[in-house]
């Protein structure tokens, strides 16, 4: 029995997009108000139908621009659950663009030994660049859930990967909010 990851990760990821029932709380759910030092933190999401409002495809093309230049390798910044999709449709047309290179390279070339060496080094290079980009993706999502780059160690680990999942599909963005708009309701 086989089944498609890609299917599994589109389902996760429209999911991710529902809001939670939780208003406030202290466990890092979405929704919050957190302390952190001596600020506050506000944890929350507007909704799916805040997603569909916003969608455009013309916010792939950036996205495409960055993963093809050297802002590839930044990795500071965020991007929230929404834009999370805009990167896994960056993902699938980056695989698309391969498949036809290389049957397009396949069918010009005549059938000699180059080719194959051709080929061979064009896939690995782009599993590099796909396997850099993922790892950026993921990042800058933990960035924006207020947690550290370092729980992506945490998917190769049993119980703990359940976790990393939950951060990078489900938590809600984090922004800073001013102390004196805290009502005095919320425990501190």
């Amino acid at each position: 029995m086989s089944v498609n990851l890609n299917i599994l990760v589109v389902g996760l990821l429209i999911l991710s997009l529902f809001p939670s029932n939780e208003y406030n709380n202290d466990y890092g759910l979405s929704n919050c108000i957190e302390k952190v030092g001596s600020s506050f933190i506000r944890i929350d999401y507007g909704g799916f139908e805040q997603f569909l409002d916003e969608f455009s495809l013309y916010k792939i093309l950036p996205i495409l621009k960055k993963s093809l230049s050297l802002e590839l390798f930044n990795w500071k910044g965020r991007i929230s659950r929404g834009e999370l999709i805009y990167y896994y449709i960056v993902y699938q047309f980056m695989v698309l663009l391969l498949v036809i290179l290389i049957y397009s390279i396949g069918t010009i070339l005549p059938t000699i030994l180059l080719k194959n060496i051709f080929l061979s080094s064009i896939v690995a290079i782009f599993l590099i660049w796909c396997f850099i980009y993922l790892l950026k993706v993921l990042i800058l999502r933990l960035h924006d859930s207020y947690s550290s780059a370092f729980w992506l160690f945490g998917v190769f680990i049993p119980y703990v990967n359940v976790y990393v999942l939950y951060l990078i599909l489900f938590k809600g963005s984090w922004r800073y909010i001013d102390a004196s708009a805290i009502s005095d309701n919320i425990s501190h």
